[in-house]
């Protein structure tokens, strides 16, 4: 299955008719985007989370308690939206760079905490939570790794708590794509697909950075193309059905 996320500079419900017309199999809708009812001929949809200004591990309560709030406010939003939303895609958040061991664990634990009550809300509405991997950045990011989820995976052992592996941000951190796949085993349910050079999240289209994405050419899982315009989604449709004709 192949989709594709939501365009910053196009509304919404127009992303939605041109993802049917180019024959994608769902979308990815951004939901800090939202104005509108939204309008949808899919019968798969994703939505990623806000990710303005939200910190699901922020040392300061009140940033992590909005935070929370307005993800479980989405949640329902989305849910009684006439729209088949299976997968929640949350950013997990991340540490002010200059802070030492003792932070970390904290913003583990309210992590934990985060994720703990959005699981509860995913189960209540059907809706899995889908964490994210981060690319690198200057501050520390709480979820790069594979190993990272497995940790909060032990914690939350719940079936409405599954992995988005985003190659993009793996390759900031030069993650062997086949080791991390095997790691995550049934728990990854979802691709987010975009080319960099491995030194930033440049999000370009698939095949113009240095990412090899054949280990994806036979894959059945749902796969999101996130571009920054049509044109850059046309051009990596095109590269992922060569990638997928020249399949063994």
């Amino acid at each position: 299955m192949i989709g594709a996320s939501t365009l910053i500079d196009v509304p919404l419900n127009k992303s939605l008719a041109e993802f049917k017309k180019l024959g994608l199999d769902f979308a990815e809708i951004r939901s800090d985007l939202i104005e509108e009812e939204i309008r949808s001929e899919f019968e798969f949809t994703v939505v990623h989370s806000p990710i303005f200004d939200i910190n699901l591990a922020s040392l300061n309560e009140f940033i992590r308690k909005a935070s929370l709030k307005t993800l479980k406010k989405t949640i329902n939003f989305v849910h009684g939206q006439d729209i088949e939303t299976k997968i929640f895609v949350v950013h997990c958040g991340h540490l002010t760079y200059n802070l030492n061991e003792s932070y970390l664990k904290k913003a583990w634990k309210y992590l934990g905490e985060s994720l703990q009550e959005l699981v509860v809300k995913g189960e209540d509405c059907g809706i899995v939570i889908g964490i994210e991997n981060s690319q690198k950045k200057r501050d520390r990011v709480l979820i790069a790794h594979p190993e990272d989820y497995i940790k909060i995976k032990e914690e939350i052992n719940s079936e409405f708590l599954k992995y988005v592996f985003d190659l993009g941000h793996a390759n900031t951190w030069r993650i062997d794509f086949k080791r991390a796949i095997n790691i995550l085993g049934n728990d990854l349910i979802l691709f987010h697909l975009h080319d960099n050079f491995g030194d930033a999240d440049l999000h370009l289209p698939l095949g113009k950075g240095n990412i090899d994405f054949s280990i994806i050419k036979n894959e059945k899982r749902p796969m999101t193309l996130e571009m920054k315009s049509f044109e850059d989604l046309k051009i990596s449709l095109r590269y992922l059905n060569l990638l997928r004709d020249t399949a063994p």
